[in-house]
């Protein structure tokens, strides 16, 4: 079991560590933060939906100018500075009172994945009859992520199977989205079990789109600008960090089981368009590599 838990000895190893560290920190945080800024320190939901929408832009304007700082001074040098900022501004939330320090601190703190931070914290509180310590299972998903990142990349060798693999993502968030949605219909017990399948089941296709969006982002780039390329593929991250907040609102939070439903298929639909517009790019950058060696 630890042999396919862990990469081969090597480099691979300190940074699946690192990641393993950083994806508990994370997860943690994404099950409290929004209850904390909303119920204790009195935050309204549309002042913390802005706060990370700006935090979203800001990582938005950001990816491009890091990427090429990547380039020029190694991708490890700033991964390391980068993640001493991290942890000195993650205290800082202990000192926010108001909406202003939330603001300036949410923005170099671009959290993603909002679904599980920010709607589902809300809707078990809101929405359903789970007891409110239910929000505590939604560590689910660190600890399957912690446990099967490495195995659920075997088998994405290559970008079509990196396609497909987003594709399962998104019929499986599909499904994670109508037993959330779900969870609002029955008794504690029964929202309680939806829940906690919902979030198993999300965090499958979070693996998966996150082990084929890895791949993508490396070998649909070009070999001296990769930090460029990885800068302007993690916009995409930043976009999706800016406009979540919003979209959750008006859709699950402000909809309920109908905005849970569409933004189900929406996942389900981008991940099927994923294998064509893959294939497209792919070939692509083949001709683009065919005529670069033919010129030199």
């Amino acid at each position: 079991m630890v042999r396919g838990v862990l990469p081969a000895a090597g480099p691979l190893r300190p940074l699946a560590l690192a990641t393993l560290l950083s994806r508990v920190g994370s997860g943690l945080l994404m099950t409290v933060s929004v209850l904390y800024f909303d119920r204790i320190i009195g935050l309204s939901i549309a002042q913390v939906g802005l706060g990370l929408t700006i935090a979203g832009l800001s990582g938005l304007l950001s990816a491009v100018p890091m990427g090429h700082l990547a380039d020029r001074r190694g991708p490890r040098t700033l991964v390391v500075v980068l993640s001493l900022m991290l942890c000195g501004l993650s205290l800082l939330y202990l000192l926010v009172q108001n909406f202003w320090q939330f603001l300036v601190v949410s923005v170099v703190l671009t959290i993603q994945y909002a679904v599980l931070e920010v709607a589902i914290p809300l809707w078990v509180v809101d929405h359903t009859d789970a007891p409110r310590w239910t929000v505590a299972l939604l560590i689910i998903n660190t600890a399957v992520v912690a446990l099967f990142q490495v195995l659920s990349s075997r088998g994405i060798a290559d970008p079509a199977t990196a396609a497909r693999a987003t594709r399962t993502a998104g019929l499986l968030l599909l499904a994670s989205m109508v037993l959330f949605a779900g969870a609002s219909w029955g008794n504690a017990a029964i929202a309680v079990a939806l829940l906690a399948v919902g979030a198993l089941v999300q965090v499958l296709g979070e693996l998966l789109q996150s082990s084929g969006s890895f791949l993508l982002g490396f070998d649909l780039a070009a070999e001296p600008a990769q930090g460029q390329y990885q800068g302007v593929w993690n916009t995409s991250m930043s976009i999706s960090t800016m406009v979540a907040p919003t979209v959750l609102a008006l859709l699950p939070l402000g909809l309920g089981v109908p905005g849970w439903i569409i933004l189900g298929v929406w996942f389900a639909l981008i991940g099927v368009l994923f294998v064509p517009v893959v294939r497209w790019a792919a070939a692509r950058r083949k001709r683009s590599g065919q005529i670069h060696t033919a010129g030199a």
